[in-house]
């Protein structure tokens, strides 16, 4: 659309390689094919350009490695508790699962807003953690059919006091401090 009056335009597209942008907006962004590509076509036209990036989430994909690491955008994450409409009267007779105590209790919701949560959650799990995503991590992980049980790699404490020691030149061995379920790898990059 063209607006002669100043000059300007609005203009739907797939990217954007010329021309000076004052807004831009990518829906969907985790959906996009070759994502990272379609920023450094779009970026240099944005350089002075509002851009906003909005997506669910779609896996653990080229989106999601852009998510944690380029730090020229705010991350923004909208938890499902905070929309009000989220949540139903609970019954006096409601119990809470075990597996989803720890959300009220890390976020201190209301027996209303697990009651709603817990009914989507015990009838379709990976939707719900998809569609309504408490934490980050949730909807990322949820997406699609995953091989693996998401609460224990949600819980999986990762232990960085891994020792580098030499094997042969070349090669190096990394050693988790203690023997208690060790994990030992040997890096060949180089």
């Amino acid at each position: 659309m063209y607006f002669p009056d100043n000059n300007s335009t609005i203009k739907i597209t797939l990217d954007s390689r010329s021309g000076t942008l004052t807004d831009c907006h990518i829906s969907e962004g985790a959906f996009i094919d070759n994502f990272r590509d379609m920023l450094r076509a779009t970026l240099p036209a944005a350089e002075q350009a509002d851009v906003t990036i909005e997506t669910t989430a779609n896996g653990m994909n080229e989106f999601k490695d852009f998510r944690d690491n380029d730090h020229r955008f705010e991350t923004m994450f909208f938890p499902r508790f905070e929309q009000l409409e989220y949540q139903a009267q609970a019954p006096d007779s409601f119990v809470l699962m075990e597996e989803l105590q720890y959300l009220q209790e890390r976020y201190k919701l209301t027996d209303d807003q697990m009651f709603w949560y817990q009914e989507r959650y015990r009838n379709d799990k990976d939707g719900t953690l998809q569609e309504y995503p408490s934490e980050p991590i949730d909807a990322f992980l949820a997406t699609g059919r995953p091989f693996y049980d998401l609460q224990q790699i949600k819980e999986y404490k990762v232990n960085e006091s891994y020792q580098e020691d030499t094997v042969r030149k070349g090669m190096k061995r990394y050693n988790r401090d203690d023997n208690d379920n060790a994990i030992r790898g040997i890096d060949f990059a180089e």
